[in-house]
């Protein structure tokens, strides 16, 4: 990674986006003294307004918004710079690039800071002048505009940021098979979900979001939309915790993984599977994040942490990934049980 390469990732994904949200604010702020008070910070589909609050829940949601997004693209971007390593732990010759799923992210940001920094300033500007935030005009051409130009943040953004590189093939690490006789049984049992301290920081940042955001929501509308807004952070909430949270069982029949919540499920029986093995994952630089990953070649995987991961190769020629705990057990139990049920089919 050069570093004409890691300032043009920096620009886009960090500089450009805090740049909008500063100039949206400055904007925000020069128009104070002509707004109603309390402004419009809502419209209904047709495009009037119906919620009303303070004006410095426009800071709240251009500086929260973007400044958060801005933190996951200066980890994407430290992540692509970061040497990356075999499964024993020593740096690996293979170069680092940016991938498609890191290019994705870092060009989003321009794109999300543009569409928040037209909507709040345009829809603040629009009220200069008015008693009453009533009598504010649609925010429909406002919306139209903030899409377009959001848009087109985008695609100017893929442009500049480096050409993205294939998906990196990822050292695997043998796995000693684990001596099965044809009569004895074996379980495997694994808990998957990020690291302690990381799912605290996940909690903490969720508790604060939700909090955080139903004030605003308590100060500018009415209870039924408060009630609404708690519901729908809550279920946001489940979601998030089904993606994260993964019990793993390699028995006889196969591997199964599932969601704490029940929901949803993967289960691949051993005629399916060809051979496990581990690797070392980055979440962001192999697959775009954390949760639910597509990481390209065929490589969809559980990735909830860095570190140790267990590896299924599908006879399909394509690869299940977990990052867990006991990876390397999970795999040699599961080698053991594929290849008794070859040697039993063949029989």
């Amino acid at each position: 990674m050069t570093k004409s390469h890691r300032l043009r990732m920096t620009l886009v994904g960090v500089i450009v986006p805090l740049a909008l949200a500063i100039l949206a604010a400055i904007l925000v702020v020069t128009a104070i003294p002509e707004l109603p008070d309390p402004i419009a910070i809502h419209w209904g589909p047709a495009g009037e307004a119906d919620g009303f609050g303070p004006v410095w829940v426009q800071f709240v949601v251009l500086f929260v918004s973007i400044g958060l997004y801005s933190a996951l693209a200066l980890a994407v971007i430290a992540s692509s710079g970061a040497p990356s390593r075999a499964p024993g732990g020593a740096p690996s010759s293979a170069p680092t690039e940016i991938t498609v799923n890191q290019k994705v992210i870092i060009a989003t940001a321009p794109c999300l800071a543009m569409l928040l920094a037209v909507l709040v300033s345009g829809s603040t500007l629009m009220q200069r002048g008015l008693t009453d935030a009533a009598a504010a005009p649609s925010v429909v051409p406002v919306l139209v505009l903030a899409l377009g130009l959001g848009a087109g943040s985008a695609v100017l953004a893929w442009f500049v940021l480096p050409t993205a590189a294939s998906p990196r093939q990822i050292e695997r690490s043998d796995v000693p098979t684990l001596d099965l006789s044809q009569t004895q049984r074996a379980v495997w049992l694994g808990n998957i979900g990020p690291s302690r301290w990381v799912g605290a920081l996940s909690v903490a940042m969720g508790a604060l979001s939700i909090i955080g955001g139903g004030v605003v929501v308590w100060a500018a509308a009415p209870i039924l939309e408060f009630v609404v807004y708690l519901a729908f952070t809550l279920g946001v909430a489940a979601l998030v915790a089904s993606t994260v949270f993964w019990r793993a069982r390699i028995d006889e029949s196969g591997m199964l993984v599932v969601s704490a919540l029940g929901l949803p499920r993967y289960f691949y029986p051993l005629r399916d599977i060809d051979a496990a093995s581990t690797s070392t994952i980055d979440p962001v630089r192999d697959f775009g994040g954390w949760g639910l990953r597509w990481g390209g070649s065929g490589r969809f995987g559980i990735v909830t942490r860095r570190g140790i991961a267990l590896e299924v190769g599908r006879t399909n020629g394509k690869v299940f990934v977990v990052t867990v705990d006991g990876a390397e057990q999970g795999a040699s139990v599961l080698n053991a049980l594929v290849t008794r049920d070859r040697q039993r089919s063949a029989g």
